[in-house]
């Protein structure tokens, strides 16, 4: 038994391509000169699927990440937006919320919801059932029409 993750870039038409894990690190890398010059001031769909191997075949889908990631002019993933996406990310999930100072009486919190929202909208996607779809087939090699129930 063993976990694999599997990186996919989606193109406008839906169409998507499989990016090796390492090149993907490499992008991630602010250091790293990994470039994709046709991504080039784009904003590319993503996701990240996390699979259970068992003999070297899928059998199950563990976790997926459906994000956006900024390119920059050179074709390199934009490191100040994937900042400023890091701390939208920490606002929106604090660390110990607990340790804040109290808040006046009648003042409600909010900054973590707002936080929240301007992530999703600007860091995330929801696949398509067509998507979702075209991924299964493609990670397990299967016709879905073709499955029987369990």
């Amino acid at each position: 038994m063993g976990i694999g993750l599997r990186i996919y870039f989606f193109n406008d038409d839906d169409s998507f391509v499989r990016i090796p894990c390492n090149k993907f690190g490499r992008l991630l890398n602010p250091n790293s000169q990994e470039r994709m010059s046709q991504y080039a001031e784009k904003r590319i769909r993503c996701a990240e699927i996390a699979v259970e191997f068992v003999n070297r075949k899928p059998v199950k889908i563990l976790r997926e990440w459906f994000g956006i990631l900024p390119f920059d002019s050179n074709g390199r993933i934009d490191a100040s937006e994937m900042n400023r996406a890091s701390r939208l990310f920490s606002e929106a999930y604090p660390f110990l919320p607990e340790l804040d100072p109290p808040l006046p009486k009648g003042v409600i919190d909010a900054g973590h919801i707002f936080a929240m929202k301007q992530l999703t909208h600007e860091f995330r996607w929801d696949p398509s059932e067509a998507i979702i779809e075209a991924l299964f087939k493609t990670i397990f090699k299967m016709d879905l029409r073709n499955m029987t129930p369990f």
